[in-house]
């Protein structure tokens, strides 16, 4: 019998090499995917309190009734900015620095306020009452008048009515945890007539004292910017009141007279009262030696105006007549003094300021608020504009 050759066939086959169908490569992938996915998150659920833990870090949820520290000077120095960080759940209180900027207040106290110690700290307790951070006294009044027992050479005695010297009104305003502040009035004087030797107020060509045409001040002198000794006489009591401790001197009523017809042609004539160019170098020669006098103390000079002088079109012999050199206005603040029309409120108030801002482009200035006869609730609406504003108001 013959033997059959039987053929063994061969498959190639491999255990490793075996061809994966489509369906099950993405079943492959979704699972590692999933599986990757699961040991980061058990990962980080076991590694983070782990690593917080070795690293002495708490991981225990604050409470929400947990104390927070109150924003005061010492917290807003906690950080490297200068500014407060905020803690906890969100706090409607603003930073200190904040605080400090809008709620700065002034409060004009009555010109009797500085005539004894004993007026002074009644005024001063009103004013703690108010709430009120700084104080303002008037020292010279429109008569010419010092409120205070002043040591510039040359004021007769009978131009001082007031028994406390500048250095005791300050100390006991700053004591009773007040900013003190001094106004003078400037060239409305009606009392002084000579500094230095030298006649300060306006004198007649041809001899004697001029006067002016007001029937309500009976024709009084003023005191003359185009004199130099009115600049020096003025520096002297800005002076005298920076180093007494006054943070900040107003200079009030830094304006000339209603001239009549007839000076510019006879009584006066001897002076540029005519010229503008002329009339505003007069009045800057005060401003600025003022100005240089506070310097040495650090106090701040203010040029008190009218709102309204400062948006006239013709500014010439108004409160404002300073402010046609804008350049040297910056040199100073105003104080502007701002009356409110009878339905003034939040948005008027807005808008006076936003006007103000542009015409005075870089002006830093601060308000003086006359509100006799204004309605509480709408009053409160100006304040709230001018703090809003960080704008500082002046009130009486």
């Amino acid at each position: 019998m013959k033997k059959k050759n039987i053929k063994i066939k061969h498959r190639k086959y491999s255990l490793y090499q075996r061809k994966k169908s489509k369906g099950r490569k993405v079943l492959t992938v979704v699972l590692m995917i999933v599986l990757i996915a699961g040991l980061c998150v058990l990962g980080y659920g076991l590694g983070r309190p782990l690593v917080d833990y070795f690293s002495g870090r708490n991981t225990e949820s604050q409470p929400s009734s947990a104390w927070n520290p109150p924003t005061t000077a010492a917290t807003n120095e906690q950080t490297s900015d200068g500014t407060s960080e905020a803690s906890g759940a969100a706090t409607s209180e603003p930073t200190t620095e904040a605080q400090s900027a809008k709620s700065a207040s002034a409060f004009i106290l009555p010109e009797s306020a500085v005539l004894s110690s004993e007026s002074l700290n009644s005024a001063l307790a009103a004013a703690k009452n108010g709430g009120y951070t700084d104080v303002t006294v008037t020292l010279k009044d429109e008569t010419g008048s010092f409120l205070y027992k002043t040591a510039v050479e040359g004021v007769a005695e009978s131009q001082i009515t007031g028994t406390l010297t500048a250095k005791q009104i300050a100390e006991i305003i700053t004591k009773a945890g007040f900013t003190p502040s001094a106004r003078i009035n400037t060239l409305l004087d009606r009392t002084s007539q000579t500094y230095g030797g030298e006649n300060i107020c306006y004198m007649i060509a041809d001899g004697g004292i001029w006067h002016d045409y007001y029937v309500d001040r009976g024709g009084k002198s003023w005191l003359n910017p185009f004199a130099e000794g009115t600049a020096k006489y003025l520096a002297a009591i800005t002076a005298e009141l920076s180093e007494a401790g006054f943070g900040s001197v107003i200079l009030a009523n830094t304006v000339y007279p209603a001239f009549n017809p007839q000076d510019y042609t006879n009584f006066l004539r001897q002076l540029s009262i005519s010229d503008s160019s002329a009339r505003l170098e007069a009045l800057w020669n005060v401003i600025s030696a003022c100005a240089d006098a506070a310097k040495p103390s650090g106090t701040a000079v203010l040029l008190e105006m009218s709102g309204a002088d400062l948006f006239a079109d013709e500014k010439g012999l108004t409160t404002a007549e300073p402010a046609g050199d804008k350049q040297k206005l910056k040199t100073v603040s105003l104080l502007v003094d701002f009356t409110p029309a009878e339905k003034a409120g939040y948005a008027e108030t807005k808008a006076f300021i936003g006007r103000l801002s542009a015409m005075y482009s870089g002006q830093s200035f601060s308000v003086r608020l006359t509100a006799s006869g204004f309605s509480g609730s709408a009053l409160e609406e100006v304040r709230r504009a001018f703090s809003d504003s960080e704008i500082t108001v002046y009130s009486e």
